[in-house]
């Protein structure tokens, strides 16, 4: 009998591409355990490609365990691909499928213009034997949902589909034609009752042989009605769910499937595993650079019609109307060496079409130079396009009706932050900078360094963007093949990364004003500073950039109680307070949350009661406050409509540390912030800004907020908002230059490691004091471990030379010595602590931890899997 189990051994194994392991390793909103719901594509992968088509099957490849799709008969008896009765909505023609023969509708474009524009024009309409077999040659089920489903056609079916019953599975609101298939076949198909209502009132009324429901996501689709069907034998999907905060309340009530228009939200949801605690930073700036256009062609060669791409080839060919040599811009007028001008009304320069230019992740980074002749309200021609696509998957752009100089990002959903004209003129040159993280579900525009705007979407949903982001044509000055909108100004240094990258490194492109070329320099990058750091060493001493004016202050509470004790970083503060309003300790931090910013700490909650409180603030009892509900729920809020939230009993409960940052970017009245747990994005949301107040209190301090009984450890306050890759950095322990065993300080011990890795050849990464990431553990990394030694975290000081490099270069001879007489095995668990075994089994191993219990139970098991790793 053909009957697929979700967790059964007829499941098809998640044949997840590498790259898309990479995307949604970032993009994750909720982790769940193995046996959670399936993913089904509703109509494919219909959020980025036509429904119902072979792209959109294909588009579905990595992120989905099957595929849902809904046949339909022609005139003439063939079997296609069609939701509707008719073929209006998604192609290019008119009237009903049914008067259609099969030769008609293959003539027709289901490349859905109104929705995809020309990026799918000529897709055909597929039979469904061509869906079937090319769903089950990327090991993916086919549901289809039969619409032509008299009971008379049901032989029909079941004859074409015999070679396939391992790998469809037959859905239809029309439950006498289930009855019909499983009469003429018992037992051979896996037969699914679509419908909605009361399940365990339904459950009576089923035709024999129905395995599985697809129920409406309905306030009547309930945990009592899943466990009514789950105890007579029958698994549940939902359809259609696109928001992830559904998601996540139809797996805790136990759903089988999920039916989805954006499989890879779904699968990022559902299914992606914790983050390696070896990822995160240091990064080189040139890391993931895909493209770099500099624009300094005519310095050599006034008159050549080619834009160099120096990192992949991709060069831009001139338009016959840009003018030589007068338009290629010399070192005068330039920002960096040469630039190239177009004239805003017919000049453009095109890269050819090619797979390259998909970053094929879930991020991506736009930086260029630009100088404006005409400000977005006074452009002749709707848009501006700068660096610019038909396809739009990541374009820069001036828009005339908003006012605005835009980056649009297409992933999934598509979004478009924008800096506003008023901090535009037409005399200078600015650096802007368009930053797509899927990892944080936002998409981020800068000008000069600066933030300046921050999108999760374009509507008013909260689930952010996590897509790939696609492939595209590329164009400098026109979109495409639009005839209508030409860029009228001038473009130096552009370049393109499949990553996104951190404030630090956008402002150290900009140079403070004189901007360096993205070739001129390769710099680490590091994690921003924070300005508040405490991190709860005995004291309350704030040890971030903002000095003692930020020190904590213990506010002794009449019943309540503190104590240092162990934490993952060292020692943590440990509150026992009383589950109430009154008689606890807090800690109050004199200091006032800026419109952007991150806050990161690692938190244990004791225990679970309504409404214990991590952080909150003296403004408002009902703002900037973040607590753990009963249920495990933790929750930060800005203001009654803007908060994300997490249940951390879906991690590991209560009496287990995890790691917390939420992030906030205000634009104007309105703010989107973001919450991590264990270096994943749990949830994203948009609401109104409201005021944070002028201190910040740990454990409550808000005479209307329940104190909190927890512990906390390495509780950071940046003035700016961080990216995931930086959140990921300090998770593992990885964000302080010179720091090898994640401690946060540079001291001995990491003296110790770099000197028993000194000169090393076999593959040394940081925990071994390879700070620079070149490969060899040598005096450049001894610089960057002088350079932070003993010095408060993130802050480079360089400390005289003399005694303590002395004191360097004697551990590293000592560390010789003890390489020849132990050798590497050796090495390697007396300096980690670990298993030891042959180095290259070794994939990313993470920064030396105090032990393992200090992770949540997916960073235990993470932990474990990578000691057995090493």
């Amino acid at each position: 009998m053909a009957r697929h189990t979700p967790d059964g051994d007829n499941r098809p194994s998640a044949r997840r591409p590498s790259v898309a392991a990479a995307v949604v390793a970032c993009a994750v909103l909720c982790a769940a355990a193995s046996a959670g719901p399936v993913v089904i594509g509703h109509r494919g992968n219909s959020s980025i490609a036509p429904e119902n088509t072979l792209a959109a099957i294909t588009a579905a490849v990595g992120s989905s365990w099957g595929v849902e799709s809904d046949p339909r008969l022609t005139a003439d008896g063939q079997i296609i691909l069609m939701h509707d009765a008719t073929v209006d909505r998604t192609t290019n023609g008119t009237g009903s499928v049914s008067s259609f023969t099969f030769d008609q509708i293959r003539a027709l474009d289901a490349g859905y213009p109104d929705k995809f524009g020309s990026a799918f024009a000529g897709e055909q309409v597929p039979t469904m034997i061509e869906a079937v077999a090319l769903a089950d040659s990327h090991g993916m089920i086919s549901c289809l949902d039969i619409k032509s489903n008299a009971p008379s056609l049901a032989a029909t079916y079941v004859s074409l589909l015999a070679p396939y019953k391992n790998s469809v599975e037959i859905h239809c609101f029309n439950w006498d034609f289930l009855a019909a298939v499983e009469a003429l076949d018992p037992g051979g198909f896996t037969l699914v009752a679509l419908g909605s209502g009361d399940i365990a009132a339904t459950l009576p009324t089923l035709p024999a042989g129905v395995d599985k429901l697809s129920w409406q996501n309905t306030s009547a689709l309930t945990s009592a009605g899943i466990a009514a069907a789950h105890a007579a034998g029958i698994q549940v999907y939902a359809w259609t769910v696109n928001d992830a905060s559904t998601m996540v309340t139809l797996r805790n009530m136990g759903i089988d499937g999920i039916v989805t228009d954006n499989t890879v939200l779904a699968d990022a949801v559902l299914n992606t595993p914790t983050p390696q605690l070896g990822d995160g930073l240091p990064r080189r700036l040139h890391d993931g650079l895909m493209m770099n256009w500099t624009f300094d062609d005519g310095l050599a060669n006034p008159t050549s019609s080619t834009a160099i791409d120096s990192a992949r080839g991709l060069d831009a060919r001139l338009g016959p109307t840009v003018l030589l040599p007068g338009q290629w811009v010399d070192g005068s007028g330039a920002k960096l060496g040469g630039a190239l001008e177009f004239d805003g009304a017919d000049d453009y320069a095109e890269v050819a079409d090619s797979p390259l230019t998909s970053p094929m992740t879930n991020a991506v980074t736009i930086s260029a130079w630009v100088k404006l002749d005409r400000l977005p309200s006074a452009s002749t021609g709707s848009f501006q396009p700068i660096l610019d696509s038909s396809q739009d998957a990541y374009v820069l752009y001036t828009d005339r009706s908003a006012g605005e100089l835009r980056f649009k990002v297409t992933a999934g959903a598509a979004a478009r932050p924008g800096i506003p004209e008023t901090a535009l003129d037409t005399t200078a040159w600015h650096h802007v900078v368009g930053v797509y993280d899927g990892g944080a579900g936002v998409a981020r525009i800068y000008l000069d360094g600066q933030l300046m705007d921050m999108h999760a979407d374009d509507g008013s949903g909260s689930d952010g963007l996590v897509g790939i982001v696609g492939t595209q044509s590329i164009f400098f000055g026109r979109n495409g093949s639009d005839t209508n909108s030409f860029f009228d100004g001038q473009l130096d240094d552009t370049a393109v990364w499949s990553r996104a990258l951190s404030q630090t490194e956008i402002r150290g492109l900009y140079n403070s004003g004189t901007g360096r070329a993205v070739l001129a320099a390769n710099p680490l990058a590091t994690v921003a500073l924070p300005v508040v750091r405490l991190d709860f060493e005995g004291n309350l001493a704030n040890t971030g950039s903002g000095g003692a004016t930020y020190n904590g202050a213990l506010v002794d509470g009449a019943t309540g109680t503190t104590a240092y004790t162990a934490g993952p970083r060292g020692q943590a503060l440990a509150f026992n307070n009383p589950t109430g309003l009154t008689g606890g300790d807090y800690v109050r931090v004199p200091y006032t949350l800026t419109d952007a910013g991150t806050i990161s700490f690692w938190c244990k909650p004791s225990a679970y009661y309504d409404f214990q409180t991590i952080f909150d603030n003296s403004a408002d009892p009902e703002d900037w406050e973040m607590w753990v509900y009963s249920t495990g729920e933790a929750r930060f809020r800005i203001e009654s409509d803007a908060y994300v939230a997490f249940d951390l009993d879906n991690l590991a409960g209560p009496e287990e540390w995890y790691h917390m940052a939420v992030s906030w970017f205000r634009a104007g009245g309105g703010v989107v912030l973001n919450l991590y747990v264990d270096g994943l994005l749990r949830d994203v949301d948009e609401g109104t800004w409201a005021n944070p107040g002028s201190f910040v209190y740990l454990a409550g301090g808000n005479a209307d907020n329940d104190h909190g009984r927890l512990s906390l450890d390495d509780f950071r306050i940046f003035d700016t908002v961080l990216n995931t890759d930086e959140i990921v950095a300090i998770l593992a322990g990885r964000d302080v230059p010179g720091d090898a065993n994640g401690d946060g300080r540079v001291n001995g011990a990491d003296a110790a490691l770099l000197a028993a890795n000194w000169l090393s050849a076999d593959d040394p990464d940081w925990t071994d004091g390879d700070f620079n990431r070149d490969g060899v553990v040598d005096d450049l990394d001894l610089a960057i471990l002088a350079a932070h030694w003993e010095s408060p975290p993130g802050t480079p000081s360089v400390p005289e030379p003399g005694a303590l490099v002395a004191a360097l270069f004697g551990l590293i001879a000592l560390g010789v010595v003890r390489r020849q007489r132990r050798g590497r095995r050796g090495r390697l668990a007396r300096s980690c602590g670990e298993p030891s075994a042959p180095r290259k089994a070794r994939l990313g191993r993470p920064a030396a931890a105090p032990s393992a219990r200090f992770f949540s139970s997916d960073l235990k098991r993470e932990w474990k899997t990578e000691s057995r790793r090493v």
